[in-house]
């Protein structure tokens, strides 16, 4: 039966890295009784018997001292920077397409989903009419400044249209929103260790979840936007988009893993969804943001999208299908 260690320095449940990929998916698989597998600290507790050791994020750089230890095991780490080139590491784990793209130095990077366990089989929400809607953001603070400058606008606009609630779950208190925040009466900024985050996300109506920079809000940089040459394909019509090479889908699942319909900004791995649902819900600049939003001021409409996205996400994603995608990617490199 395949064996498997994953070691890490960091066993903070709060780390998405280490619950997601390490913790989460040790359980499945001691659940599952598939595989053999453990979590260890220490280089001298893996198990000489193992097939594959799995090094977490906060511990890959240590891949060479695992490697002295172990020449013969295959190597995996977990989320490695993108110019982080070591021989020593057989495999990567990533969370993305665009992570994927980033890595190719590497024969071997696999994608496995950053899937909340913790939210799995969740009911979706039932969407009713109402007066105020909520619009909402969980995630890492540093996205919030690409509210700028178009979802900010559309998010304004909607607010004279129709009373609007902006409710944002964020982890740093010490952060104060100033770039990219809407100028609407109604924010509320909530913290993920003060509350019961579920619950929470319950209470929004829409789901944003902004990744992309417009290339555009940088000075001069209007003057390559308006370079037009039809010849090599050129025109002002083209998007200028900027992301990081760790962009994931993982904020969206968890809102459609609650039943709350998302609207998708530009970047790669928000089409997978939309392409399986054929609902697209789907924005970048101000008209096309305040176009989405008004869709989903009709509740119906909102229940619908939660409804397709809830099923298509519970079916492709069910602990089985996981873990044997997870355990049939170690296979392959052994």
């Amino acid at each position: 039966m395949l064996n498997i260690n994953f070691i890490t320095n960091n066993t903070d449940i709060n780390r998405g890295s280490y619950r997601i990929w390490i913790k989460d998916i040790d359980d499945l698989i001691k659940k599952s009784k598939l595989a053999n597998s453990k979590i260890i600290t220490d280089v001298k507790d893996i198990d000489p018997d193992c097939d594959v050791i799995i090094i977490g994020k906060s511990f890959y750089k240590n891949a060479n001292q695992v490697k002295n230890y172990f020449p013969s095991k295959k190597i995996g780490a977990i989320n490695v920077d993108a110019d982080y080139n070591n021989p020593a590491i057989d495999f990567v784990i990533v969370g993305s397409v665009e992570e994927y793209a980033s890595l190719s130095f590497y024969k071997n990077v696999f994608v496995v989903d950053l899937i909340e366990q913790k939210f799995m089989n969740i009911p979706v929400k039932n969407h009713e009419e109402k007066e105020t809607l909520t619009i909402g953001y969980h995630g890492h603070h540093p996205h919030l400044f690409k509210f700028f400058p178009f979802l900010k606008s559309a998010i304004e606009q909607a607010s004279k249209e129709k009373k609007i609630k902006l409710k944002i779950i964020i982890g740093d208190k010490n952060f104060k929103w100033v770039h990219g925040k809407p100028d609407i009466e109604d924010v509320e900024i909530l913290y993920y260790d003060q509350i019961d985050v579920s619950k929470e996300i319950k209470t929004f109506d829409i789901g944003v979840v902004p990744n992309v920079l417009d290339l555009r809000v940088f000075e001069n940089f209007n003057d390559i936007a308006m370079t037009k040459n039809l010849e090599i394909g050129i025109n002002t019509t083209d998007y200028f988009l900027r992301f990081k090479n760790k962009t994931n889908p993982g904020r969206a699942y968890v809102l459609y893993q609650h039943g709350i319909p998302v609207i998708h900004d530009m970047s790669p791995s928000s089409y997978a969804f939309m392409q399986e649902t054929g609902l697209y819900s789907c924005a970048h600049d101000a008209h096309s943001w305040l176009k989405e939003i008004r869709n989903f001021y009709d509740h119906k409409t909102r229940q619908r999208y939660a409804n397709v996205y809830h099923r298509a996400f519970s079916k492709k994603f069910c602990d089985e299908k996981r873990l044997e995608s997870f355990l049939k990617h170690i296979k392959e490199i052994l």
